[in-house]
């Protein structure tokens, strides 16, 4: 990453080792300077708990788990909206050599992941394979043969779901799949 990059961990990254033993610090193990930050603790929320959190001036939801992080050096993204750990970090940003290395103390909601991880697409210069918003249960795929692309579209629903990819709407009926050329 000191070459450049962009590294993504979130709630409960770090803990365990490959043989699934907690290591003995605070988690990231081992990153904690890379990440500029370290987890001093795990609040466990339940099913009907939410913490909110402000993201680009708009509100989501942080939900089951949320690490309250010790910043170190960090740039703070958004912060918990309540409860004991108000104003404490949920995401944040740090730059590491060429590279930044990110770190979502929260499982979140869909609405935080798309904006979010759409934000870290673009900064990263990763190209999305199509123009589409996100459809539950649904995965398009591209592949490439002699120079022709073509798209994978898969429900992966018991509900028919309708896709719009590039200005063209695709209803697939419950576990259908499309072949398509790309244009």
């Amino acid at each position: 990453m000191e070459k450049g990059g962009t590294f993504l961990l979130s709630v409960f990254s770090g803990i365990v080792n490959e043989n699934d033993l907690v290591y003995e610090c605070f988690p990231p193990y081992g990153l904690q300077e890379v990440f500029g930050l370290c987890v001093e603790e795990t609040d466990v929320l339940t099913d009907e708990e939410y913490n909110p959190v402000m993201y680009k001036g708009r509100q989501y939801k942080a939900l089951d788990y949320c690490d309250i992080v010790r910043n170190q050096d960090a740039d703070v993204t958004a912060e918990y909206g309540d409860d004991f750990y108000k104003g404490t970090p949920v995401v944040t940003k740090h730059a590491w050599g060429k590279g930044t290395a990110l770190y979502v103390a929260s499982r979140m909601d869909e609405e935080f992941l798309y904006e979010f991880l759409s934000d870290v697409l673009k900064e990263a210069k990763i190209k999305r394979l199509c123009d589409s918003t996100f459809v539950p249960d649904v995965m398009i795929k591209e592949r490439e043969k002699d120079g022709v692309s073509y798209r994978f579209i898969m429900n992966f629903s018991t509900k028919k779901r309708t896709v719009t990819i590039d200005d063209v709407d695709y209803e697939l009926e419950r576990y259908e799949y499309k072949v398509v050329q790309k244009r």
